[in-house]
Order: structure tokens, then sequence, then C-alpha cells
């Protein structure tokens, strides 16, 4: 039921590649629409809107190469990545329009709102809110507008997927184009559902293959259900005896009007066939139907002939060949027969010759696959795909072979009556009308070339190989570059040069005017050079030269005027950033140095103090009072706390030199080192280590000595009171160009919120005394991983331990 109405134009839609002249051929892909665009059984493409682009594409000395796609979004998804490279017919959609070029219009489908005649009325009470609607994904109008934006559209990539939902009730409605595709599907509904009616007649060939519409159809269905068919050819006497079991169990060519005295199950039809009058071109035809000899076949019983025929004298005959037979030989006067399959029936030597239609067809028929009553089940699965099977474009096709009205048959007898001298005429005329609408399509083609080609965002200048100018689009004549009006169709090119530089301020670049113009000249007979052309006030615009074939020249034009004052403002911005860089380094050079030097200032006296405090220890043993031994002790930790934290400074410091040595570093020698600097460390802790294999990388030894130092101090130093530590350093996977390798413990662990904050200056999470360090030793360690073009993350939960992953690249440079 068509509720609503939508129209979409179908355009050919082409996305610039470059320079169309130099490409052998242009990809055009395309997906199966009956009418259109189809293929048909030998692989031939077909279609208006094939047939178009290929005529096109010969005016205009276009080379097409095809490629086919099954389904909508493939070649919308082909001709988004430049796999394709023109549509020769896509709907003129907003959202397209953005990024691809299309032509006029060329076509126009009919969208339609469609539903079930059995769906419940109170969902369609004419408001259209809130309904699920099926819509094929790509199609002509599938970009659903106006009150069917209240509703719920859902996608479906083909029209067959689309109509099994709806015959499934899985969706309310159906938005399809419905001219070319599925029209014929709204044809006729039985039971509510969406009916089509099928194929006069199939072909039993001597070797016994079973060929014709009926038969491929008939195999499709059987197919698409898994009921596999065996054709049985029978006589006319087991015809009309109905199906029995043990003898055959499906007739493909029963009618629904069938008079048989056997109940029979008739599944969905699979065409409409119009029955039509047919008599011999060597009778006159009758004007008075009152006992004329009308030859019927007794298969086509029963058969209540329509008006002005029902006076006729009906002549039974058993076969089709004896009905036509006696139409030949005058027995009859005329016959009723299906039209698509007389054109089989009358191949007999002359046959086609001989027998002209009367006027339009009486009355159709729809015809189906019956089955016996006992088969049901058999006739519902056929019934099942039938609707998404005769909406594919093979059914399509199968009806441009063998249905489609053959382009000699029964005409002859036109010949009789005009006789040679209208023969002429009708040869003539249609010579002339074959000649208007060619003229009236090259126009068109025309208008659409220079259409695209105005379009383009790019201005294109053509000149002859006399040097003349042959063509300018749009975008030269109105370009920002100042030319206009001095481009101009029949002039010279050079004259336009010299025009240019006698009217406008060009850049000469230290050249004389007349040696301007000579390298301008000799620039365009080199393919593929290209040109900045900068003006005086600011105007630059960049020119490329294409060669073509034929001798022309085909002179490409940019205006790059925005790009230049961009690219300047962003020299001129890195400039800037490059001075702001090269002060923050000075500053950040200062502030080290003045930390280093005054680090190294302090040390000396802080030494010095601690050697006299200890000297005093040894030579006041004994002699001082408790108070007094207190004192001298908070001393000494003090001068040994500042002395750590003095040599922290100076390592950190040291860590942020750009200066930075260059060498291979085996990360196993330098571990091996550093445990063995920290073996007292490691016994007064009673600390197990693991190592596993390591790799090597290039950087400063000391540095990553210091790294590595600072993560296993840390490792033993912040144990658990219930457990013996227990440390492994190995290696871990990393990106590409890197290497990673992590430092694991059973230790207290660190709380997630302040895994960020450890690795800041002088940052402590454990109170002052609780554990020895200065709060220095984990942001030594990161600004070491960062000198090495790395960094370390830290994994770690309170009382689980901790896991410290190094990654530092393989090649510090």
């Amino acid at each position: 039921m068509a509720v609503r109405q939508l129209v979409a134009a179908l355009v050919l839609c082409h996305v610039p590649t470059g320079a169309l002249a130099e490409r052998p051929a242009l990809v055009v892909g395309w997906t199966p629409m009956p009418g259109p665009m189809q293929e048909s059984t030998d692989g031939k493409k077909t279609g208006y809107m094939l047939d178009l682009a290929q005529m096109i594409a010969a005016e205009v000395q276009f080379r097409l190469r095809f490629v086919l796609y099954d389904t909508v979004p493939e070649l919308l998804a082909a001709q988004a990545e430049g796999r394709s490279e023109m549509l020769p017919g896509i709907a003129d959609l907003p959202s397209l329009r953005a990024t691809w070029h299309y032509s006029r219009s060329v076509g126009r489908v009919a969208v339609h709102l469609t539903r079930l005649g059995t769906a419940s009325p109170a969902a369609w009470d004419g408001k259209l809110r809130g309904l699920r609607l099926a819509a094929v994904r790509g199609a002509p109008g599938s970009e659903i507008v106006g009150p069917l934006l209240m509703n719920d559209v859902i996608a479906f990539s083909s029209l067959e997927d689309a109509l099994d939902a709806l015959l499934s009730n899985g969706v309310d409605g159906l938005v399809a184009p419905i001219d070319f595709a599925g029209s014929v599907l709204w044809a006729g509904a039985v039971d509510g559902q969406i009916v089509v009616a099928g194929p006069p007649y199939t072909i039993v060939h001597a070797d016994g293959e079973v060929s014709g519409f009926v038969a491929e159809v008939l195999r499709d269905l059987a197919e698409r259900s898994g009921v596999p068919p065996e054709f049985v050819a029978i006589t006319s006497e087991e015809w009309l005896a109905s199906l029995q079991a043990g003898s055959y169990d499906l007739l493909p060519l029963e009618n629904y009007n069938t008079g048989r005295v056997r109940p029979v199950e008739v599944g969905l039809p699979l065409l409409t066939t119009p029955y039509a009058l047919f008599h011999s071109e060597s009778a006159d035809l009758p004007k008075d139907w009152r006992a004329v000899r009308l030859g019927v076949v007794s298969s086509d019983l029963p058969i209540d002939p329509p008006q002005p025929y029902d006076d006729a004298a009906l002549v039974i005959h058993d076969t089709t060949e004896d009905k036509l037979g006696a139409l030949l030989s005058g027995q009859v006067a005329a016959v009723l027969h299906e039209r698509h399959s007389l054109r089989h029936w009358a191949a007999v030597p002359g046959g086609d010759d001989r027998i002209d239609e009367i006027g339009a067809p009486v009355f159709h028929r729809e015809r189906a696959v019956a089955a016996r009553l006992d088969l049901v089940e058999t006739i519902a699965r056929l019934n099942a795909v039938a609707p998404g099977s005769l909406a594919s474009p093979r059914y399509h096709g199968l009806r441009a072979t063998w249905l489609a009205p053959s382009s000699g048959w029964m005409t002859s007898g036109l010949s009789h009556v005009l006789g040679a001298l209208g023969a002429g005429l009708v040869l003539l005329s249609g010579v002339l009308l074959w000649r208007h609408h060619m003229r009236r399509l090259h126009h068109a083609r025309r208008d659409i070339a220079e259409d695209l080609i105005d379009k383009i965002p790019l201005g294109l200048v053509l000149l002859g190989d006399d040097g003349r100018i042959r063509y300018v689009n749009a975008e030269t004549a109105t370009t920002k570059a100042h030319t206009g009006g001095l481009l101009r169709v029949g002039e010279l090119y050079e004259t336009a040069l010299r025009d240019l530089v006698a009217t406008r301020p060009v850049a000469l670049n230290g050249l004389t005017p007349e040696d301007w113009i000579a390298g301008q000249m000799d620039d365009i007979r080199i393919d593929g050079c290209t040109r900045e052309i900068r003006l005086d006030n600011g105007t630059t615009f960049l020119r490329t030269t294409k060669l073509l074939k034929d001798g022309d020249t085909l002179l490409l034009r940019r205006d790059v005027t925005e790009e230049r004052a961009r690219l300047h403002q962003i020299e001129m911005l890195n400039d800037h950033l490059h001075g702001q860089i090269h002060r923050a380094r000075a500053a950040t050079e200062d502030l080290r140095s003045f930390a280093y030097a005054t680090s190294h200032d302090l040390k000396a006296p802080t030494s010095t103090a601690l050697m006299i405090a200890d000297a005093l220890r040894e030579d006041l043993q004994g002699a001082l009072d408790p108070e007094q031994a207190e004192l001298l002790a908070d001393l000494r930790v003090t001068l040994k706390g500042m002395s750590g934290l003095i040599d922290d400074i100076q390592s950190y410091t040291n860590a942020l030199a750009e200066d930075m040595s260059d060498e291979v570093v085996d990360l196993g020698i330098e571990v091996r080192t550093v445990i063995s600097d920290l073996s007292q460390t490691v016994q007064q802790g009673n600390a197990t280590l693991s190592v596993g294999p390591l790799p090597c990388i290039r950087g400063s030894p000391g540095q990553i000595r210091t790294l590595l130092a600072n993560l296993l101090d840390n490792a033993i130093k912040f144990r658990a009171g219930d457990r013996r530590p227990d440390v492994s350093l190995g290696a871990v996977e990393a990106p590409r160009g890197f290497v990673g390798f992590s430092v694991s413990d059973n230790g207290i662990g660190i709380d997630p919120a302040f895994h960020e904050r450890i690795f800041q200056v002088f940052q402590r999470l454990n109170p002052v005394g609780a554990c020895s360090g200065t709060g220095l030793g984990l942001t030594i360690c990161q600004r070491i991983a960062i000198n090495h073009g790395g960094r370390i993350t830290v994994d770690s939960c309170p009382g689980t331990g901790s896991t410290f992953t190094v990654y530092l690249r393989k090649d510090s440079h």
C-alpha cells in the first residue's frame, strides 16, 4: 500500500582524479539495479544508466572499465576509497555533494512507502510516527525526509533482505524504489503477501536438459529454500490427470483459476502473463466475431473469452502446435494464446512472419508453482523465499533474456501494407529521429562535461598546437590571480603573457620582460613542469603543464596566495618558537650551573664538619653526659643527610645536562656492577635478588648505572616488616625501537593516588626519618629515562609491592 511517495534524482557522479585526458580508462563502479543497470546471463552489461555512461564516454573520448560490486555499501566504500572513480547512477543526496561532483539529473525513480495488506490499521493512522521502516542502504531516496523522520529507519544492504523483513513482520513498512527493482511485487496480494505472477513455459531439449524462464526461476527458488527439483517431461494426458503420488509432485505452470477436478496447493504467483488474440497475416481481420472459429488449447480451459470475442466458436486443440498449425493452414481465423511464449511456439520456418497480434492483451492470468495437497510444507518454503528472489537482479535478468519482445517479431505485416515506398519513408523518418536524438544527446553530454569541468576548483587553460587558447574554464575566468579578461579563446597565449606583463605588476625575479616571457613559453613545452608566478601585490599561483597526445597543451592553474601567506606566518611563528626554546634552554642551563656550583661549594664544608663531628665523638667518648652525646649524634645524622642531599643535587644537575655520552651500554653488565656496589645494602637487608637476560642500548653508562642503583636501592629500602625483601629484574616487551625492563619487589607498595607524585622533585611519602633518602631518587631516574628517549611507569598498591617499568630507546639519538 503506497501511502507516501518520495522522488530522488539519479545522476552521473564523478570524483575529480586529476587530468582525465591522461588516464587510460576511468574505473566505473556499479551494482545491479534492474532497469538502469543489470547484467544479462551472457555477461553483457545493459541498462539505461550504463548505456548512457558508455555513450557519453564515447562522445568525450573516455574509456571506461566497469567493476561490479554486489551491494550498494560496497560500491559507496569503493568510491570513497578511490577504487571507483565514477558512478553511472546514484541518488543526488546532500550528504554526498560535499565531496563528489554531480552531473545534471539524467533520470528519476519513484520511492514508495509500502506495508503488508494484513498489517494492523492502528499503526497506520496517518500520523506516521513510531513505525519501524526498512530502507535499502545507499539506494535512491534512502535519505528519509519529511514526516518519515519521526520513525525508526532500519537500513538493509539489499532489497531481498528488506522484503524478507517486511514479510516476516520484522518491520512495519518498506521505503524502496520500486519503479525498477520491485514494481512487480505490488501487482497483487494473496493473504496479505506481496506476490508476483510467473512464466508461461519451459523448454525440454533433445538431450533431456530443461531450460526456459520457469525452469531457471524454479531452480533459484529451490536453491534458496533447500528443495532441489528434478524436472520430468510428461504428456498432456498426465498433465490433465493432475498431481498424484508416484507420478510428479510440482507443476511450474499452474493457472490460479484452474478447473482441475483434483484440488492442488498453489504457491505465490511467479509472473502475471498477458493473453492476446493472434491471426494469420494472410487472412483479413474479422469484423464480426459471431461464429468466427477461435482456436484454444485444452489446457487453457475453462476460458471465458472477453467481449467482443465471447460469441466466437471455440475450436479446442490438444497441443499448442496443433493450434498454431490450424491458424497457419486457415482452419481457424484466430487463436487465443499467452503472448510471451508465442515467440517460442511460432519459431517454425516462416511462422513468426505469418502471425500478428490483434490489438492489446485481452486479459492477464497468474501462473504459479502447484503441488499435491500433502506437500503444503514444500509450498510454504518456496513462498518464504519467493519475494526476495523476485526482487533480485537475477530474476530481472531472466525476464530480459526469456520474455523480452524480439526486435524483429511480427513486423512483416508492415511491409505488406506500406510497400517499398512506405518502408523507405519509415526508414528515413527513423534516421531523422535518430539524428535528432543523437544531436540532443550530444548537447546534453557537452553540457554535463562543461558543468563538471566548471565545478573543478582548479583553473584550466587548453592550448592548441598552434599556441592559441582553445578553452578557459570558469575558475580561470574568475581567478584571484587577476588574469581575468587576459586569457581569451582564440588568442595566442604569448600575447596574453605580454598583456599580463604590461598591465599587471608581475614579479620578474630580476629578468627582463622578454626573458621572462621566453622562459614561460619554454616551460609550457615541458610535460609536468610546475612554476610559481607571483604578482607584486602578493597574489601567487602555481601553473602546471600537461602535454596531451593530440599536440594540445593543458595548463592547470591553482591560486596559492592564502597558502603562501599561511606558510609565511608559520615560518615566523617557528622562528619565534625557536627563540623561546633557545632562551628557555639558556635559563635552564644557568639554573643547572648555579645548582651544581652551589652544591659543589657546599660539599667541602659539609664533609669537613662531618669529620670534626666524628673526631669529637672519638676524643670525648665517655666524657659527655647523655644529653651531650645525643646532640652530637643528631649533628652527625644531619651532616650525613646534608651530604647525601648535595650528592643527589649534583646527580640531578648532571642528568639535566644536554651533553651526554653515546656508547653501547650492556644493561646486564651494568646491573652486575651496581649489585656489587650495593652488596652491603643487600646483606644488611637480607634481600634476595634475581636478574634475567637484559638487552643492550646506546647511551650514557654513568647515567644508566645511577638509574639502576636508585631503583634497586629503593626496592630493598622500602621493604615490608613481615617478610624478607625479594627483588627481580628482567626484560619486558616494548614498542618498536625501544627496549624495556622492570624492577619488581614485595615491599610496602605505593597508593595509586601518588604514582605521579613520586617522580616530582623532593617528594617523600614516608615521614622524615622513617626511611633514608632525599626525595630526589625517582626524579633522577625519570630524568635519565627521558634523556634516553623513554620514561618510567609504576604499577603498585599498598601491601603488594611495586613494579617499576623502564622504557629506553635502543638508539639514544
